[in-house]
């Protein structure tokens, strides 16, 4: 066949030429986005991986440093500021004081990518129950306020020596309990402090005497209200006993309770901080409102416990403050 006007005759070219090319171009298509997906998937599981190490990493030297902290408490010490290596990261741990015993903790370990953990608590120190311990481990009025109480005339001094029993009755003042003395109180209501006569000495306890104890029997239905000439306390005997009698008792304590020995085998509720030098045996039934949102400021007038245990109360995330922490764990039931 010719083209008009030519003598050259035209030539056919097979149809499966211009498919091949195609069908070539899209498979250098393919094999690109397939490629590019897959480098895109190594580079991010490469860079998820390294993030993942180095939050592991700093986890770590956090946990380190949360251990420091808690070492240096328990040994009194307070200068927690410091830098703790822990093997391939730091976690650097600074300390602010946060008034009434707080204080405030960020301890943080991060990269210069802004990649690790940072961590803020709120660490509160409370008495420690000490199995082995004497009444000279716990709390007891400080001298200043012992002196005010002994010459406030305002005050009722009612003392209590050998054995008695006060059933059916409003008890205003403070309640003294003598040495070698046992107390019984039966559907009483005491508006103020009960306390050991030792107490109301600068002289030390020393080791515990159970004959010359002085004793305290919840006998029925008592409630004890602190009031407003010793606020927030309730009673202090750290080297006494206070106990419910075999029969069916309830025990009520608006206020701190300190004592040597603390058994209550009925009814009742212990608000405030207690202090014991043996475990506190309590049943099942007495409630401790509030004693799960953490240790509540002591009472006025108590002097400083000598034993000490760190609280971790509050974590809060990195971007709060330390300032913060108060709002958190300054809360109270009304």
């Amino acid at each position: 066949m010719r083209r008009p006007g030519s003598g050259t005759p035209l030539e056919r070219r097979p149809p499966q030429a211009g498919f091949v090319l195609v069908g070539f171009l899209l498979l250098i298509s393919l094999v690109t986005v397939f490629g590019s997906t897959y480098l895109r998937h190594v580079l991010y599981d490469m860079r998820n991986s390294e993030s993942s190490r180095h939050v592991s990493d700093a986890s770590d030297a956090v946990d380190s440093a949360v251990a420091y902290a808690e070492q240096r408490l328990r040994r009194g010490d307070f200068d927690l500021s410091a830098s703790i290596d822990n093997g391939p990261r730091a976690a650097l741990l600074t300390a602010t004081d946060l008034g009434d015993g707080h204080s405030g903790l960020q301890i943080q370990s991060v990269d210069v990518d802004g990649i690790g953990v940072t961590l803020l608590a709120e660490v509160a120190l409370v008495p420690s129950v000490n199995s082995a311990g004497a009444p000279d481990d716990l709390p007891r009025l400080d001298a200043a306020t012992v002196n005010d109480l002994l010459n406030d005339p305002a005050v009722p001094k009612l003392s209590y020596n050998g054995t008695q029993t006060v059933t059916g009755a409003d008890l205003y003042g403070l309640i003294i309990i003598g040495n070698s003395s046992t107390l019984t109180l039966d559907d009483v209501t005491v508006h103020g402090c009960i306390v050991s006569a030792d107490v109301l000495t600068a002289a030390p306890f020393g080791a515990y005497d159970a004959p010359t104890a002085p004793s305290l029997i919840i006998g029925g239905d008592v409630r004890v209200q602190a009031a407003d000439f010793l606020p927030g306390v309730a009673m202090v005997m750290p080297d006494g006993l206070v106990t419910t009698s075999a029969s069916p008792a309830s025990l009520q304590c608006e206020g701190d309770l300190v004592a040597h020995d603390l058994t209550v085998n009925g009814l009742g509720a212990l608000r405030g901080n207690i202090a014991t030098a043996q475990p506190a045996s309590l049943d099942a039934r007495v409630m401790r409102p509030g004693a799960d949102r953490g240790p509540r400021a002591w009472g006025a007038g108590l002097d400083d416990v000598q034993q000490w245990e760190p609280s971790f109360l509050a974590f809060l995330p990195r971007h709060d403050a330390v300032q913060d922490l108060g709002t958190i764990t300054g809360f109270s039931f009304p």
